[in-house]
């Protein structure tokens, strides 16, 4: 009987920590739910201030072409402010904010902004020819504005699947044009005076079964992805010729995990 009252207080005391843990196990998902919210929103700032910084630039050029020079400045100042402060923000990302994974770009949006840089170029390299070479410089700044905005979204890429989506091509597609390459495509049936150079011969292997007929027909594709890819560059349609080469890249992706 004396120890009655100790053996009610550990009963109550148990009973107290039950409901303690059971409110604060309540209280995780609002804390979850809070830093998802502020990750989302930092997220929407950053692209924000990145589709400000390529206004402005547009407006820059557009003020340059009407010869309004100084209001033209005026944007380009402001512009580099913001690349400022955006690059603060990726250098000082916000401790507390959860990793954020963005929308995965998509091939789409890829190709969209790869035409409009290589555009940009285009326009820059005509302005530089014709003198004007502040407008030029306007058109680089821009170009290299949506390249840095697509290197970006694509690290972002959490998505990305080695045969779905083609890895950044970094070659350029004049070095296509190496002997083995050549040899191999005159083997195989495939010549274009307007291509091949002189070169040793390499002999290609008889097809002796339906899977190596098979893996022969994937690489005739992929040559001849190759070469209409030399073919669009040499005819200046760049962005064509790029994907033309991803294409083959495909193909040489399956023919090596074969």
């Amino acid at each position: 009987m004396i120890h009655a009252p100790e053996d009610l207080g550990s009963t109550e005391n148990i009973r107290t920590g039950k409901r303690e843990e059971t409110v604060n196990s309540g209280k995780k998902p609002h804390v979850d739910e809070t830093d998802s919210a502020q990750g989302l929103a930092s997220q929407n700032s950053k692209n924000a201030l990145q589709q400000e910084v390529l206004a402005c630039k547009r407006k820059a050029v557009a003020l340059k072409r009407e010869g309004k020079l100084a209001e033209a400045r005026e944007e380009l100042r402001q512009a580099k402010l913001l690349e400022k402060s955006l690059e603060v923000e990726t250098l000082e990302p916000d401790p507390r904010a959860p990793k954020f994974s963005p929308k995965p770009l998509s091939g789409r949006d890829r190709f969209r902004l790869q035409q409009e840089s290589l555009s940009h170029k285009r326009q820059a390299l005509k302005l530089r020819r014709e003198g004007q070479v502040e407008e030029a410089e306007a058109e680089f700044e821009l170009a290299k504005a949506l390249e840095a905005q697509l290197d970006e979204m694509s690290s972002n890429d959490s998505g990305k699947s080695s045969v779905n989506i083609a890895e950044p091509v970094d070659v350029v597609v004049e070095d296509l044009l190496d002997p083995h390459l050549l040899s191999a495509l005159k083997a195989i049936g495939i010549e274009d005076t307007s291509i091949i150079s002189q070169s040793s011969e390499r002999p290609w292997p008889a097809n002796v079964s339906a899977t190596k007929s098979e893996n022969n027909s994937q690489e005739r594709t992929q040559f001849e992805e190759r070469i209409k890819a030399v073919n669009l560059k040499r005819a200046g349609k760049q962005a064509e010729a790029l994907d033309a080469l991803r294409r083959a890249k495909l193909y040489e992706k399956k023919l090596n995990s074969l």
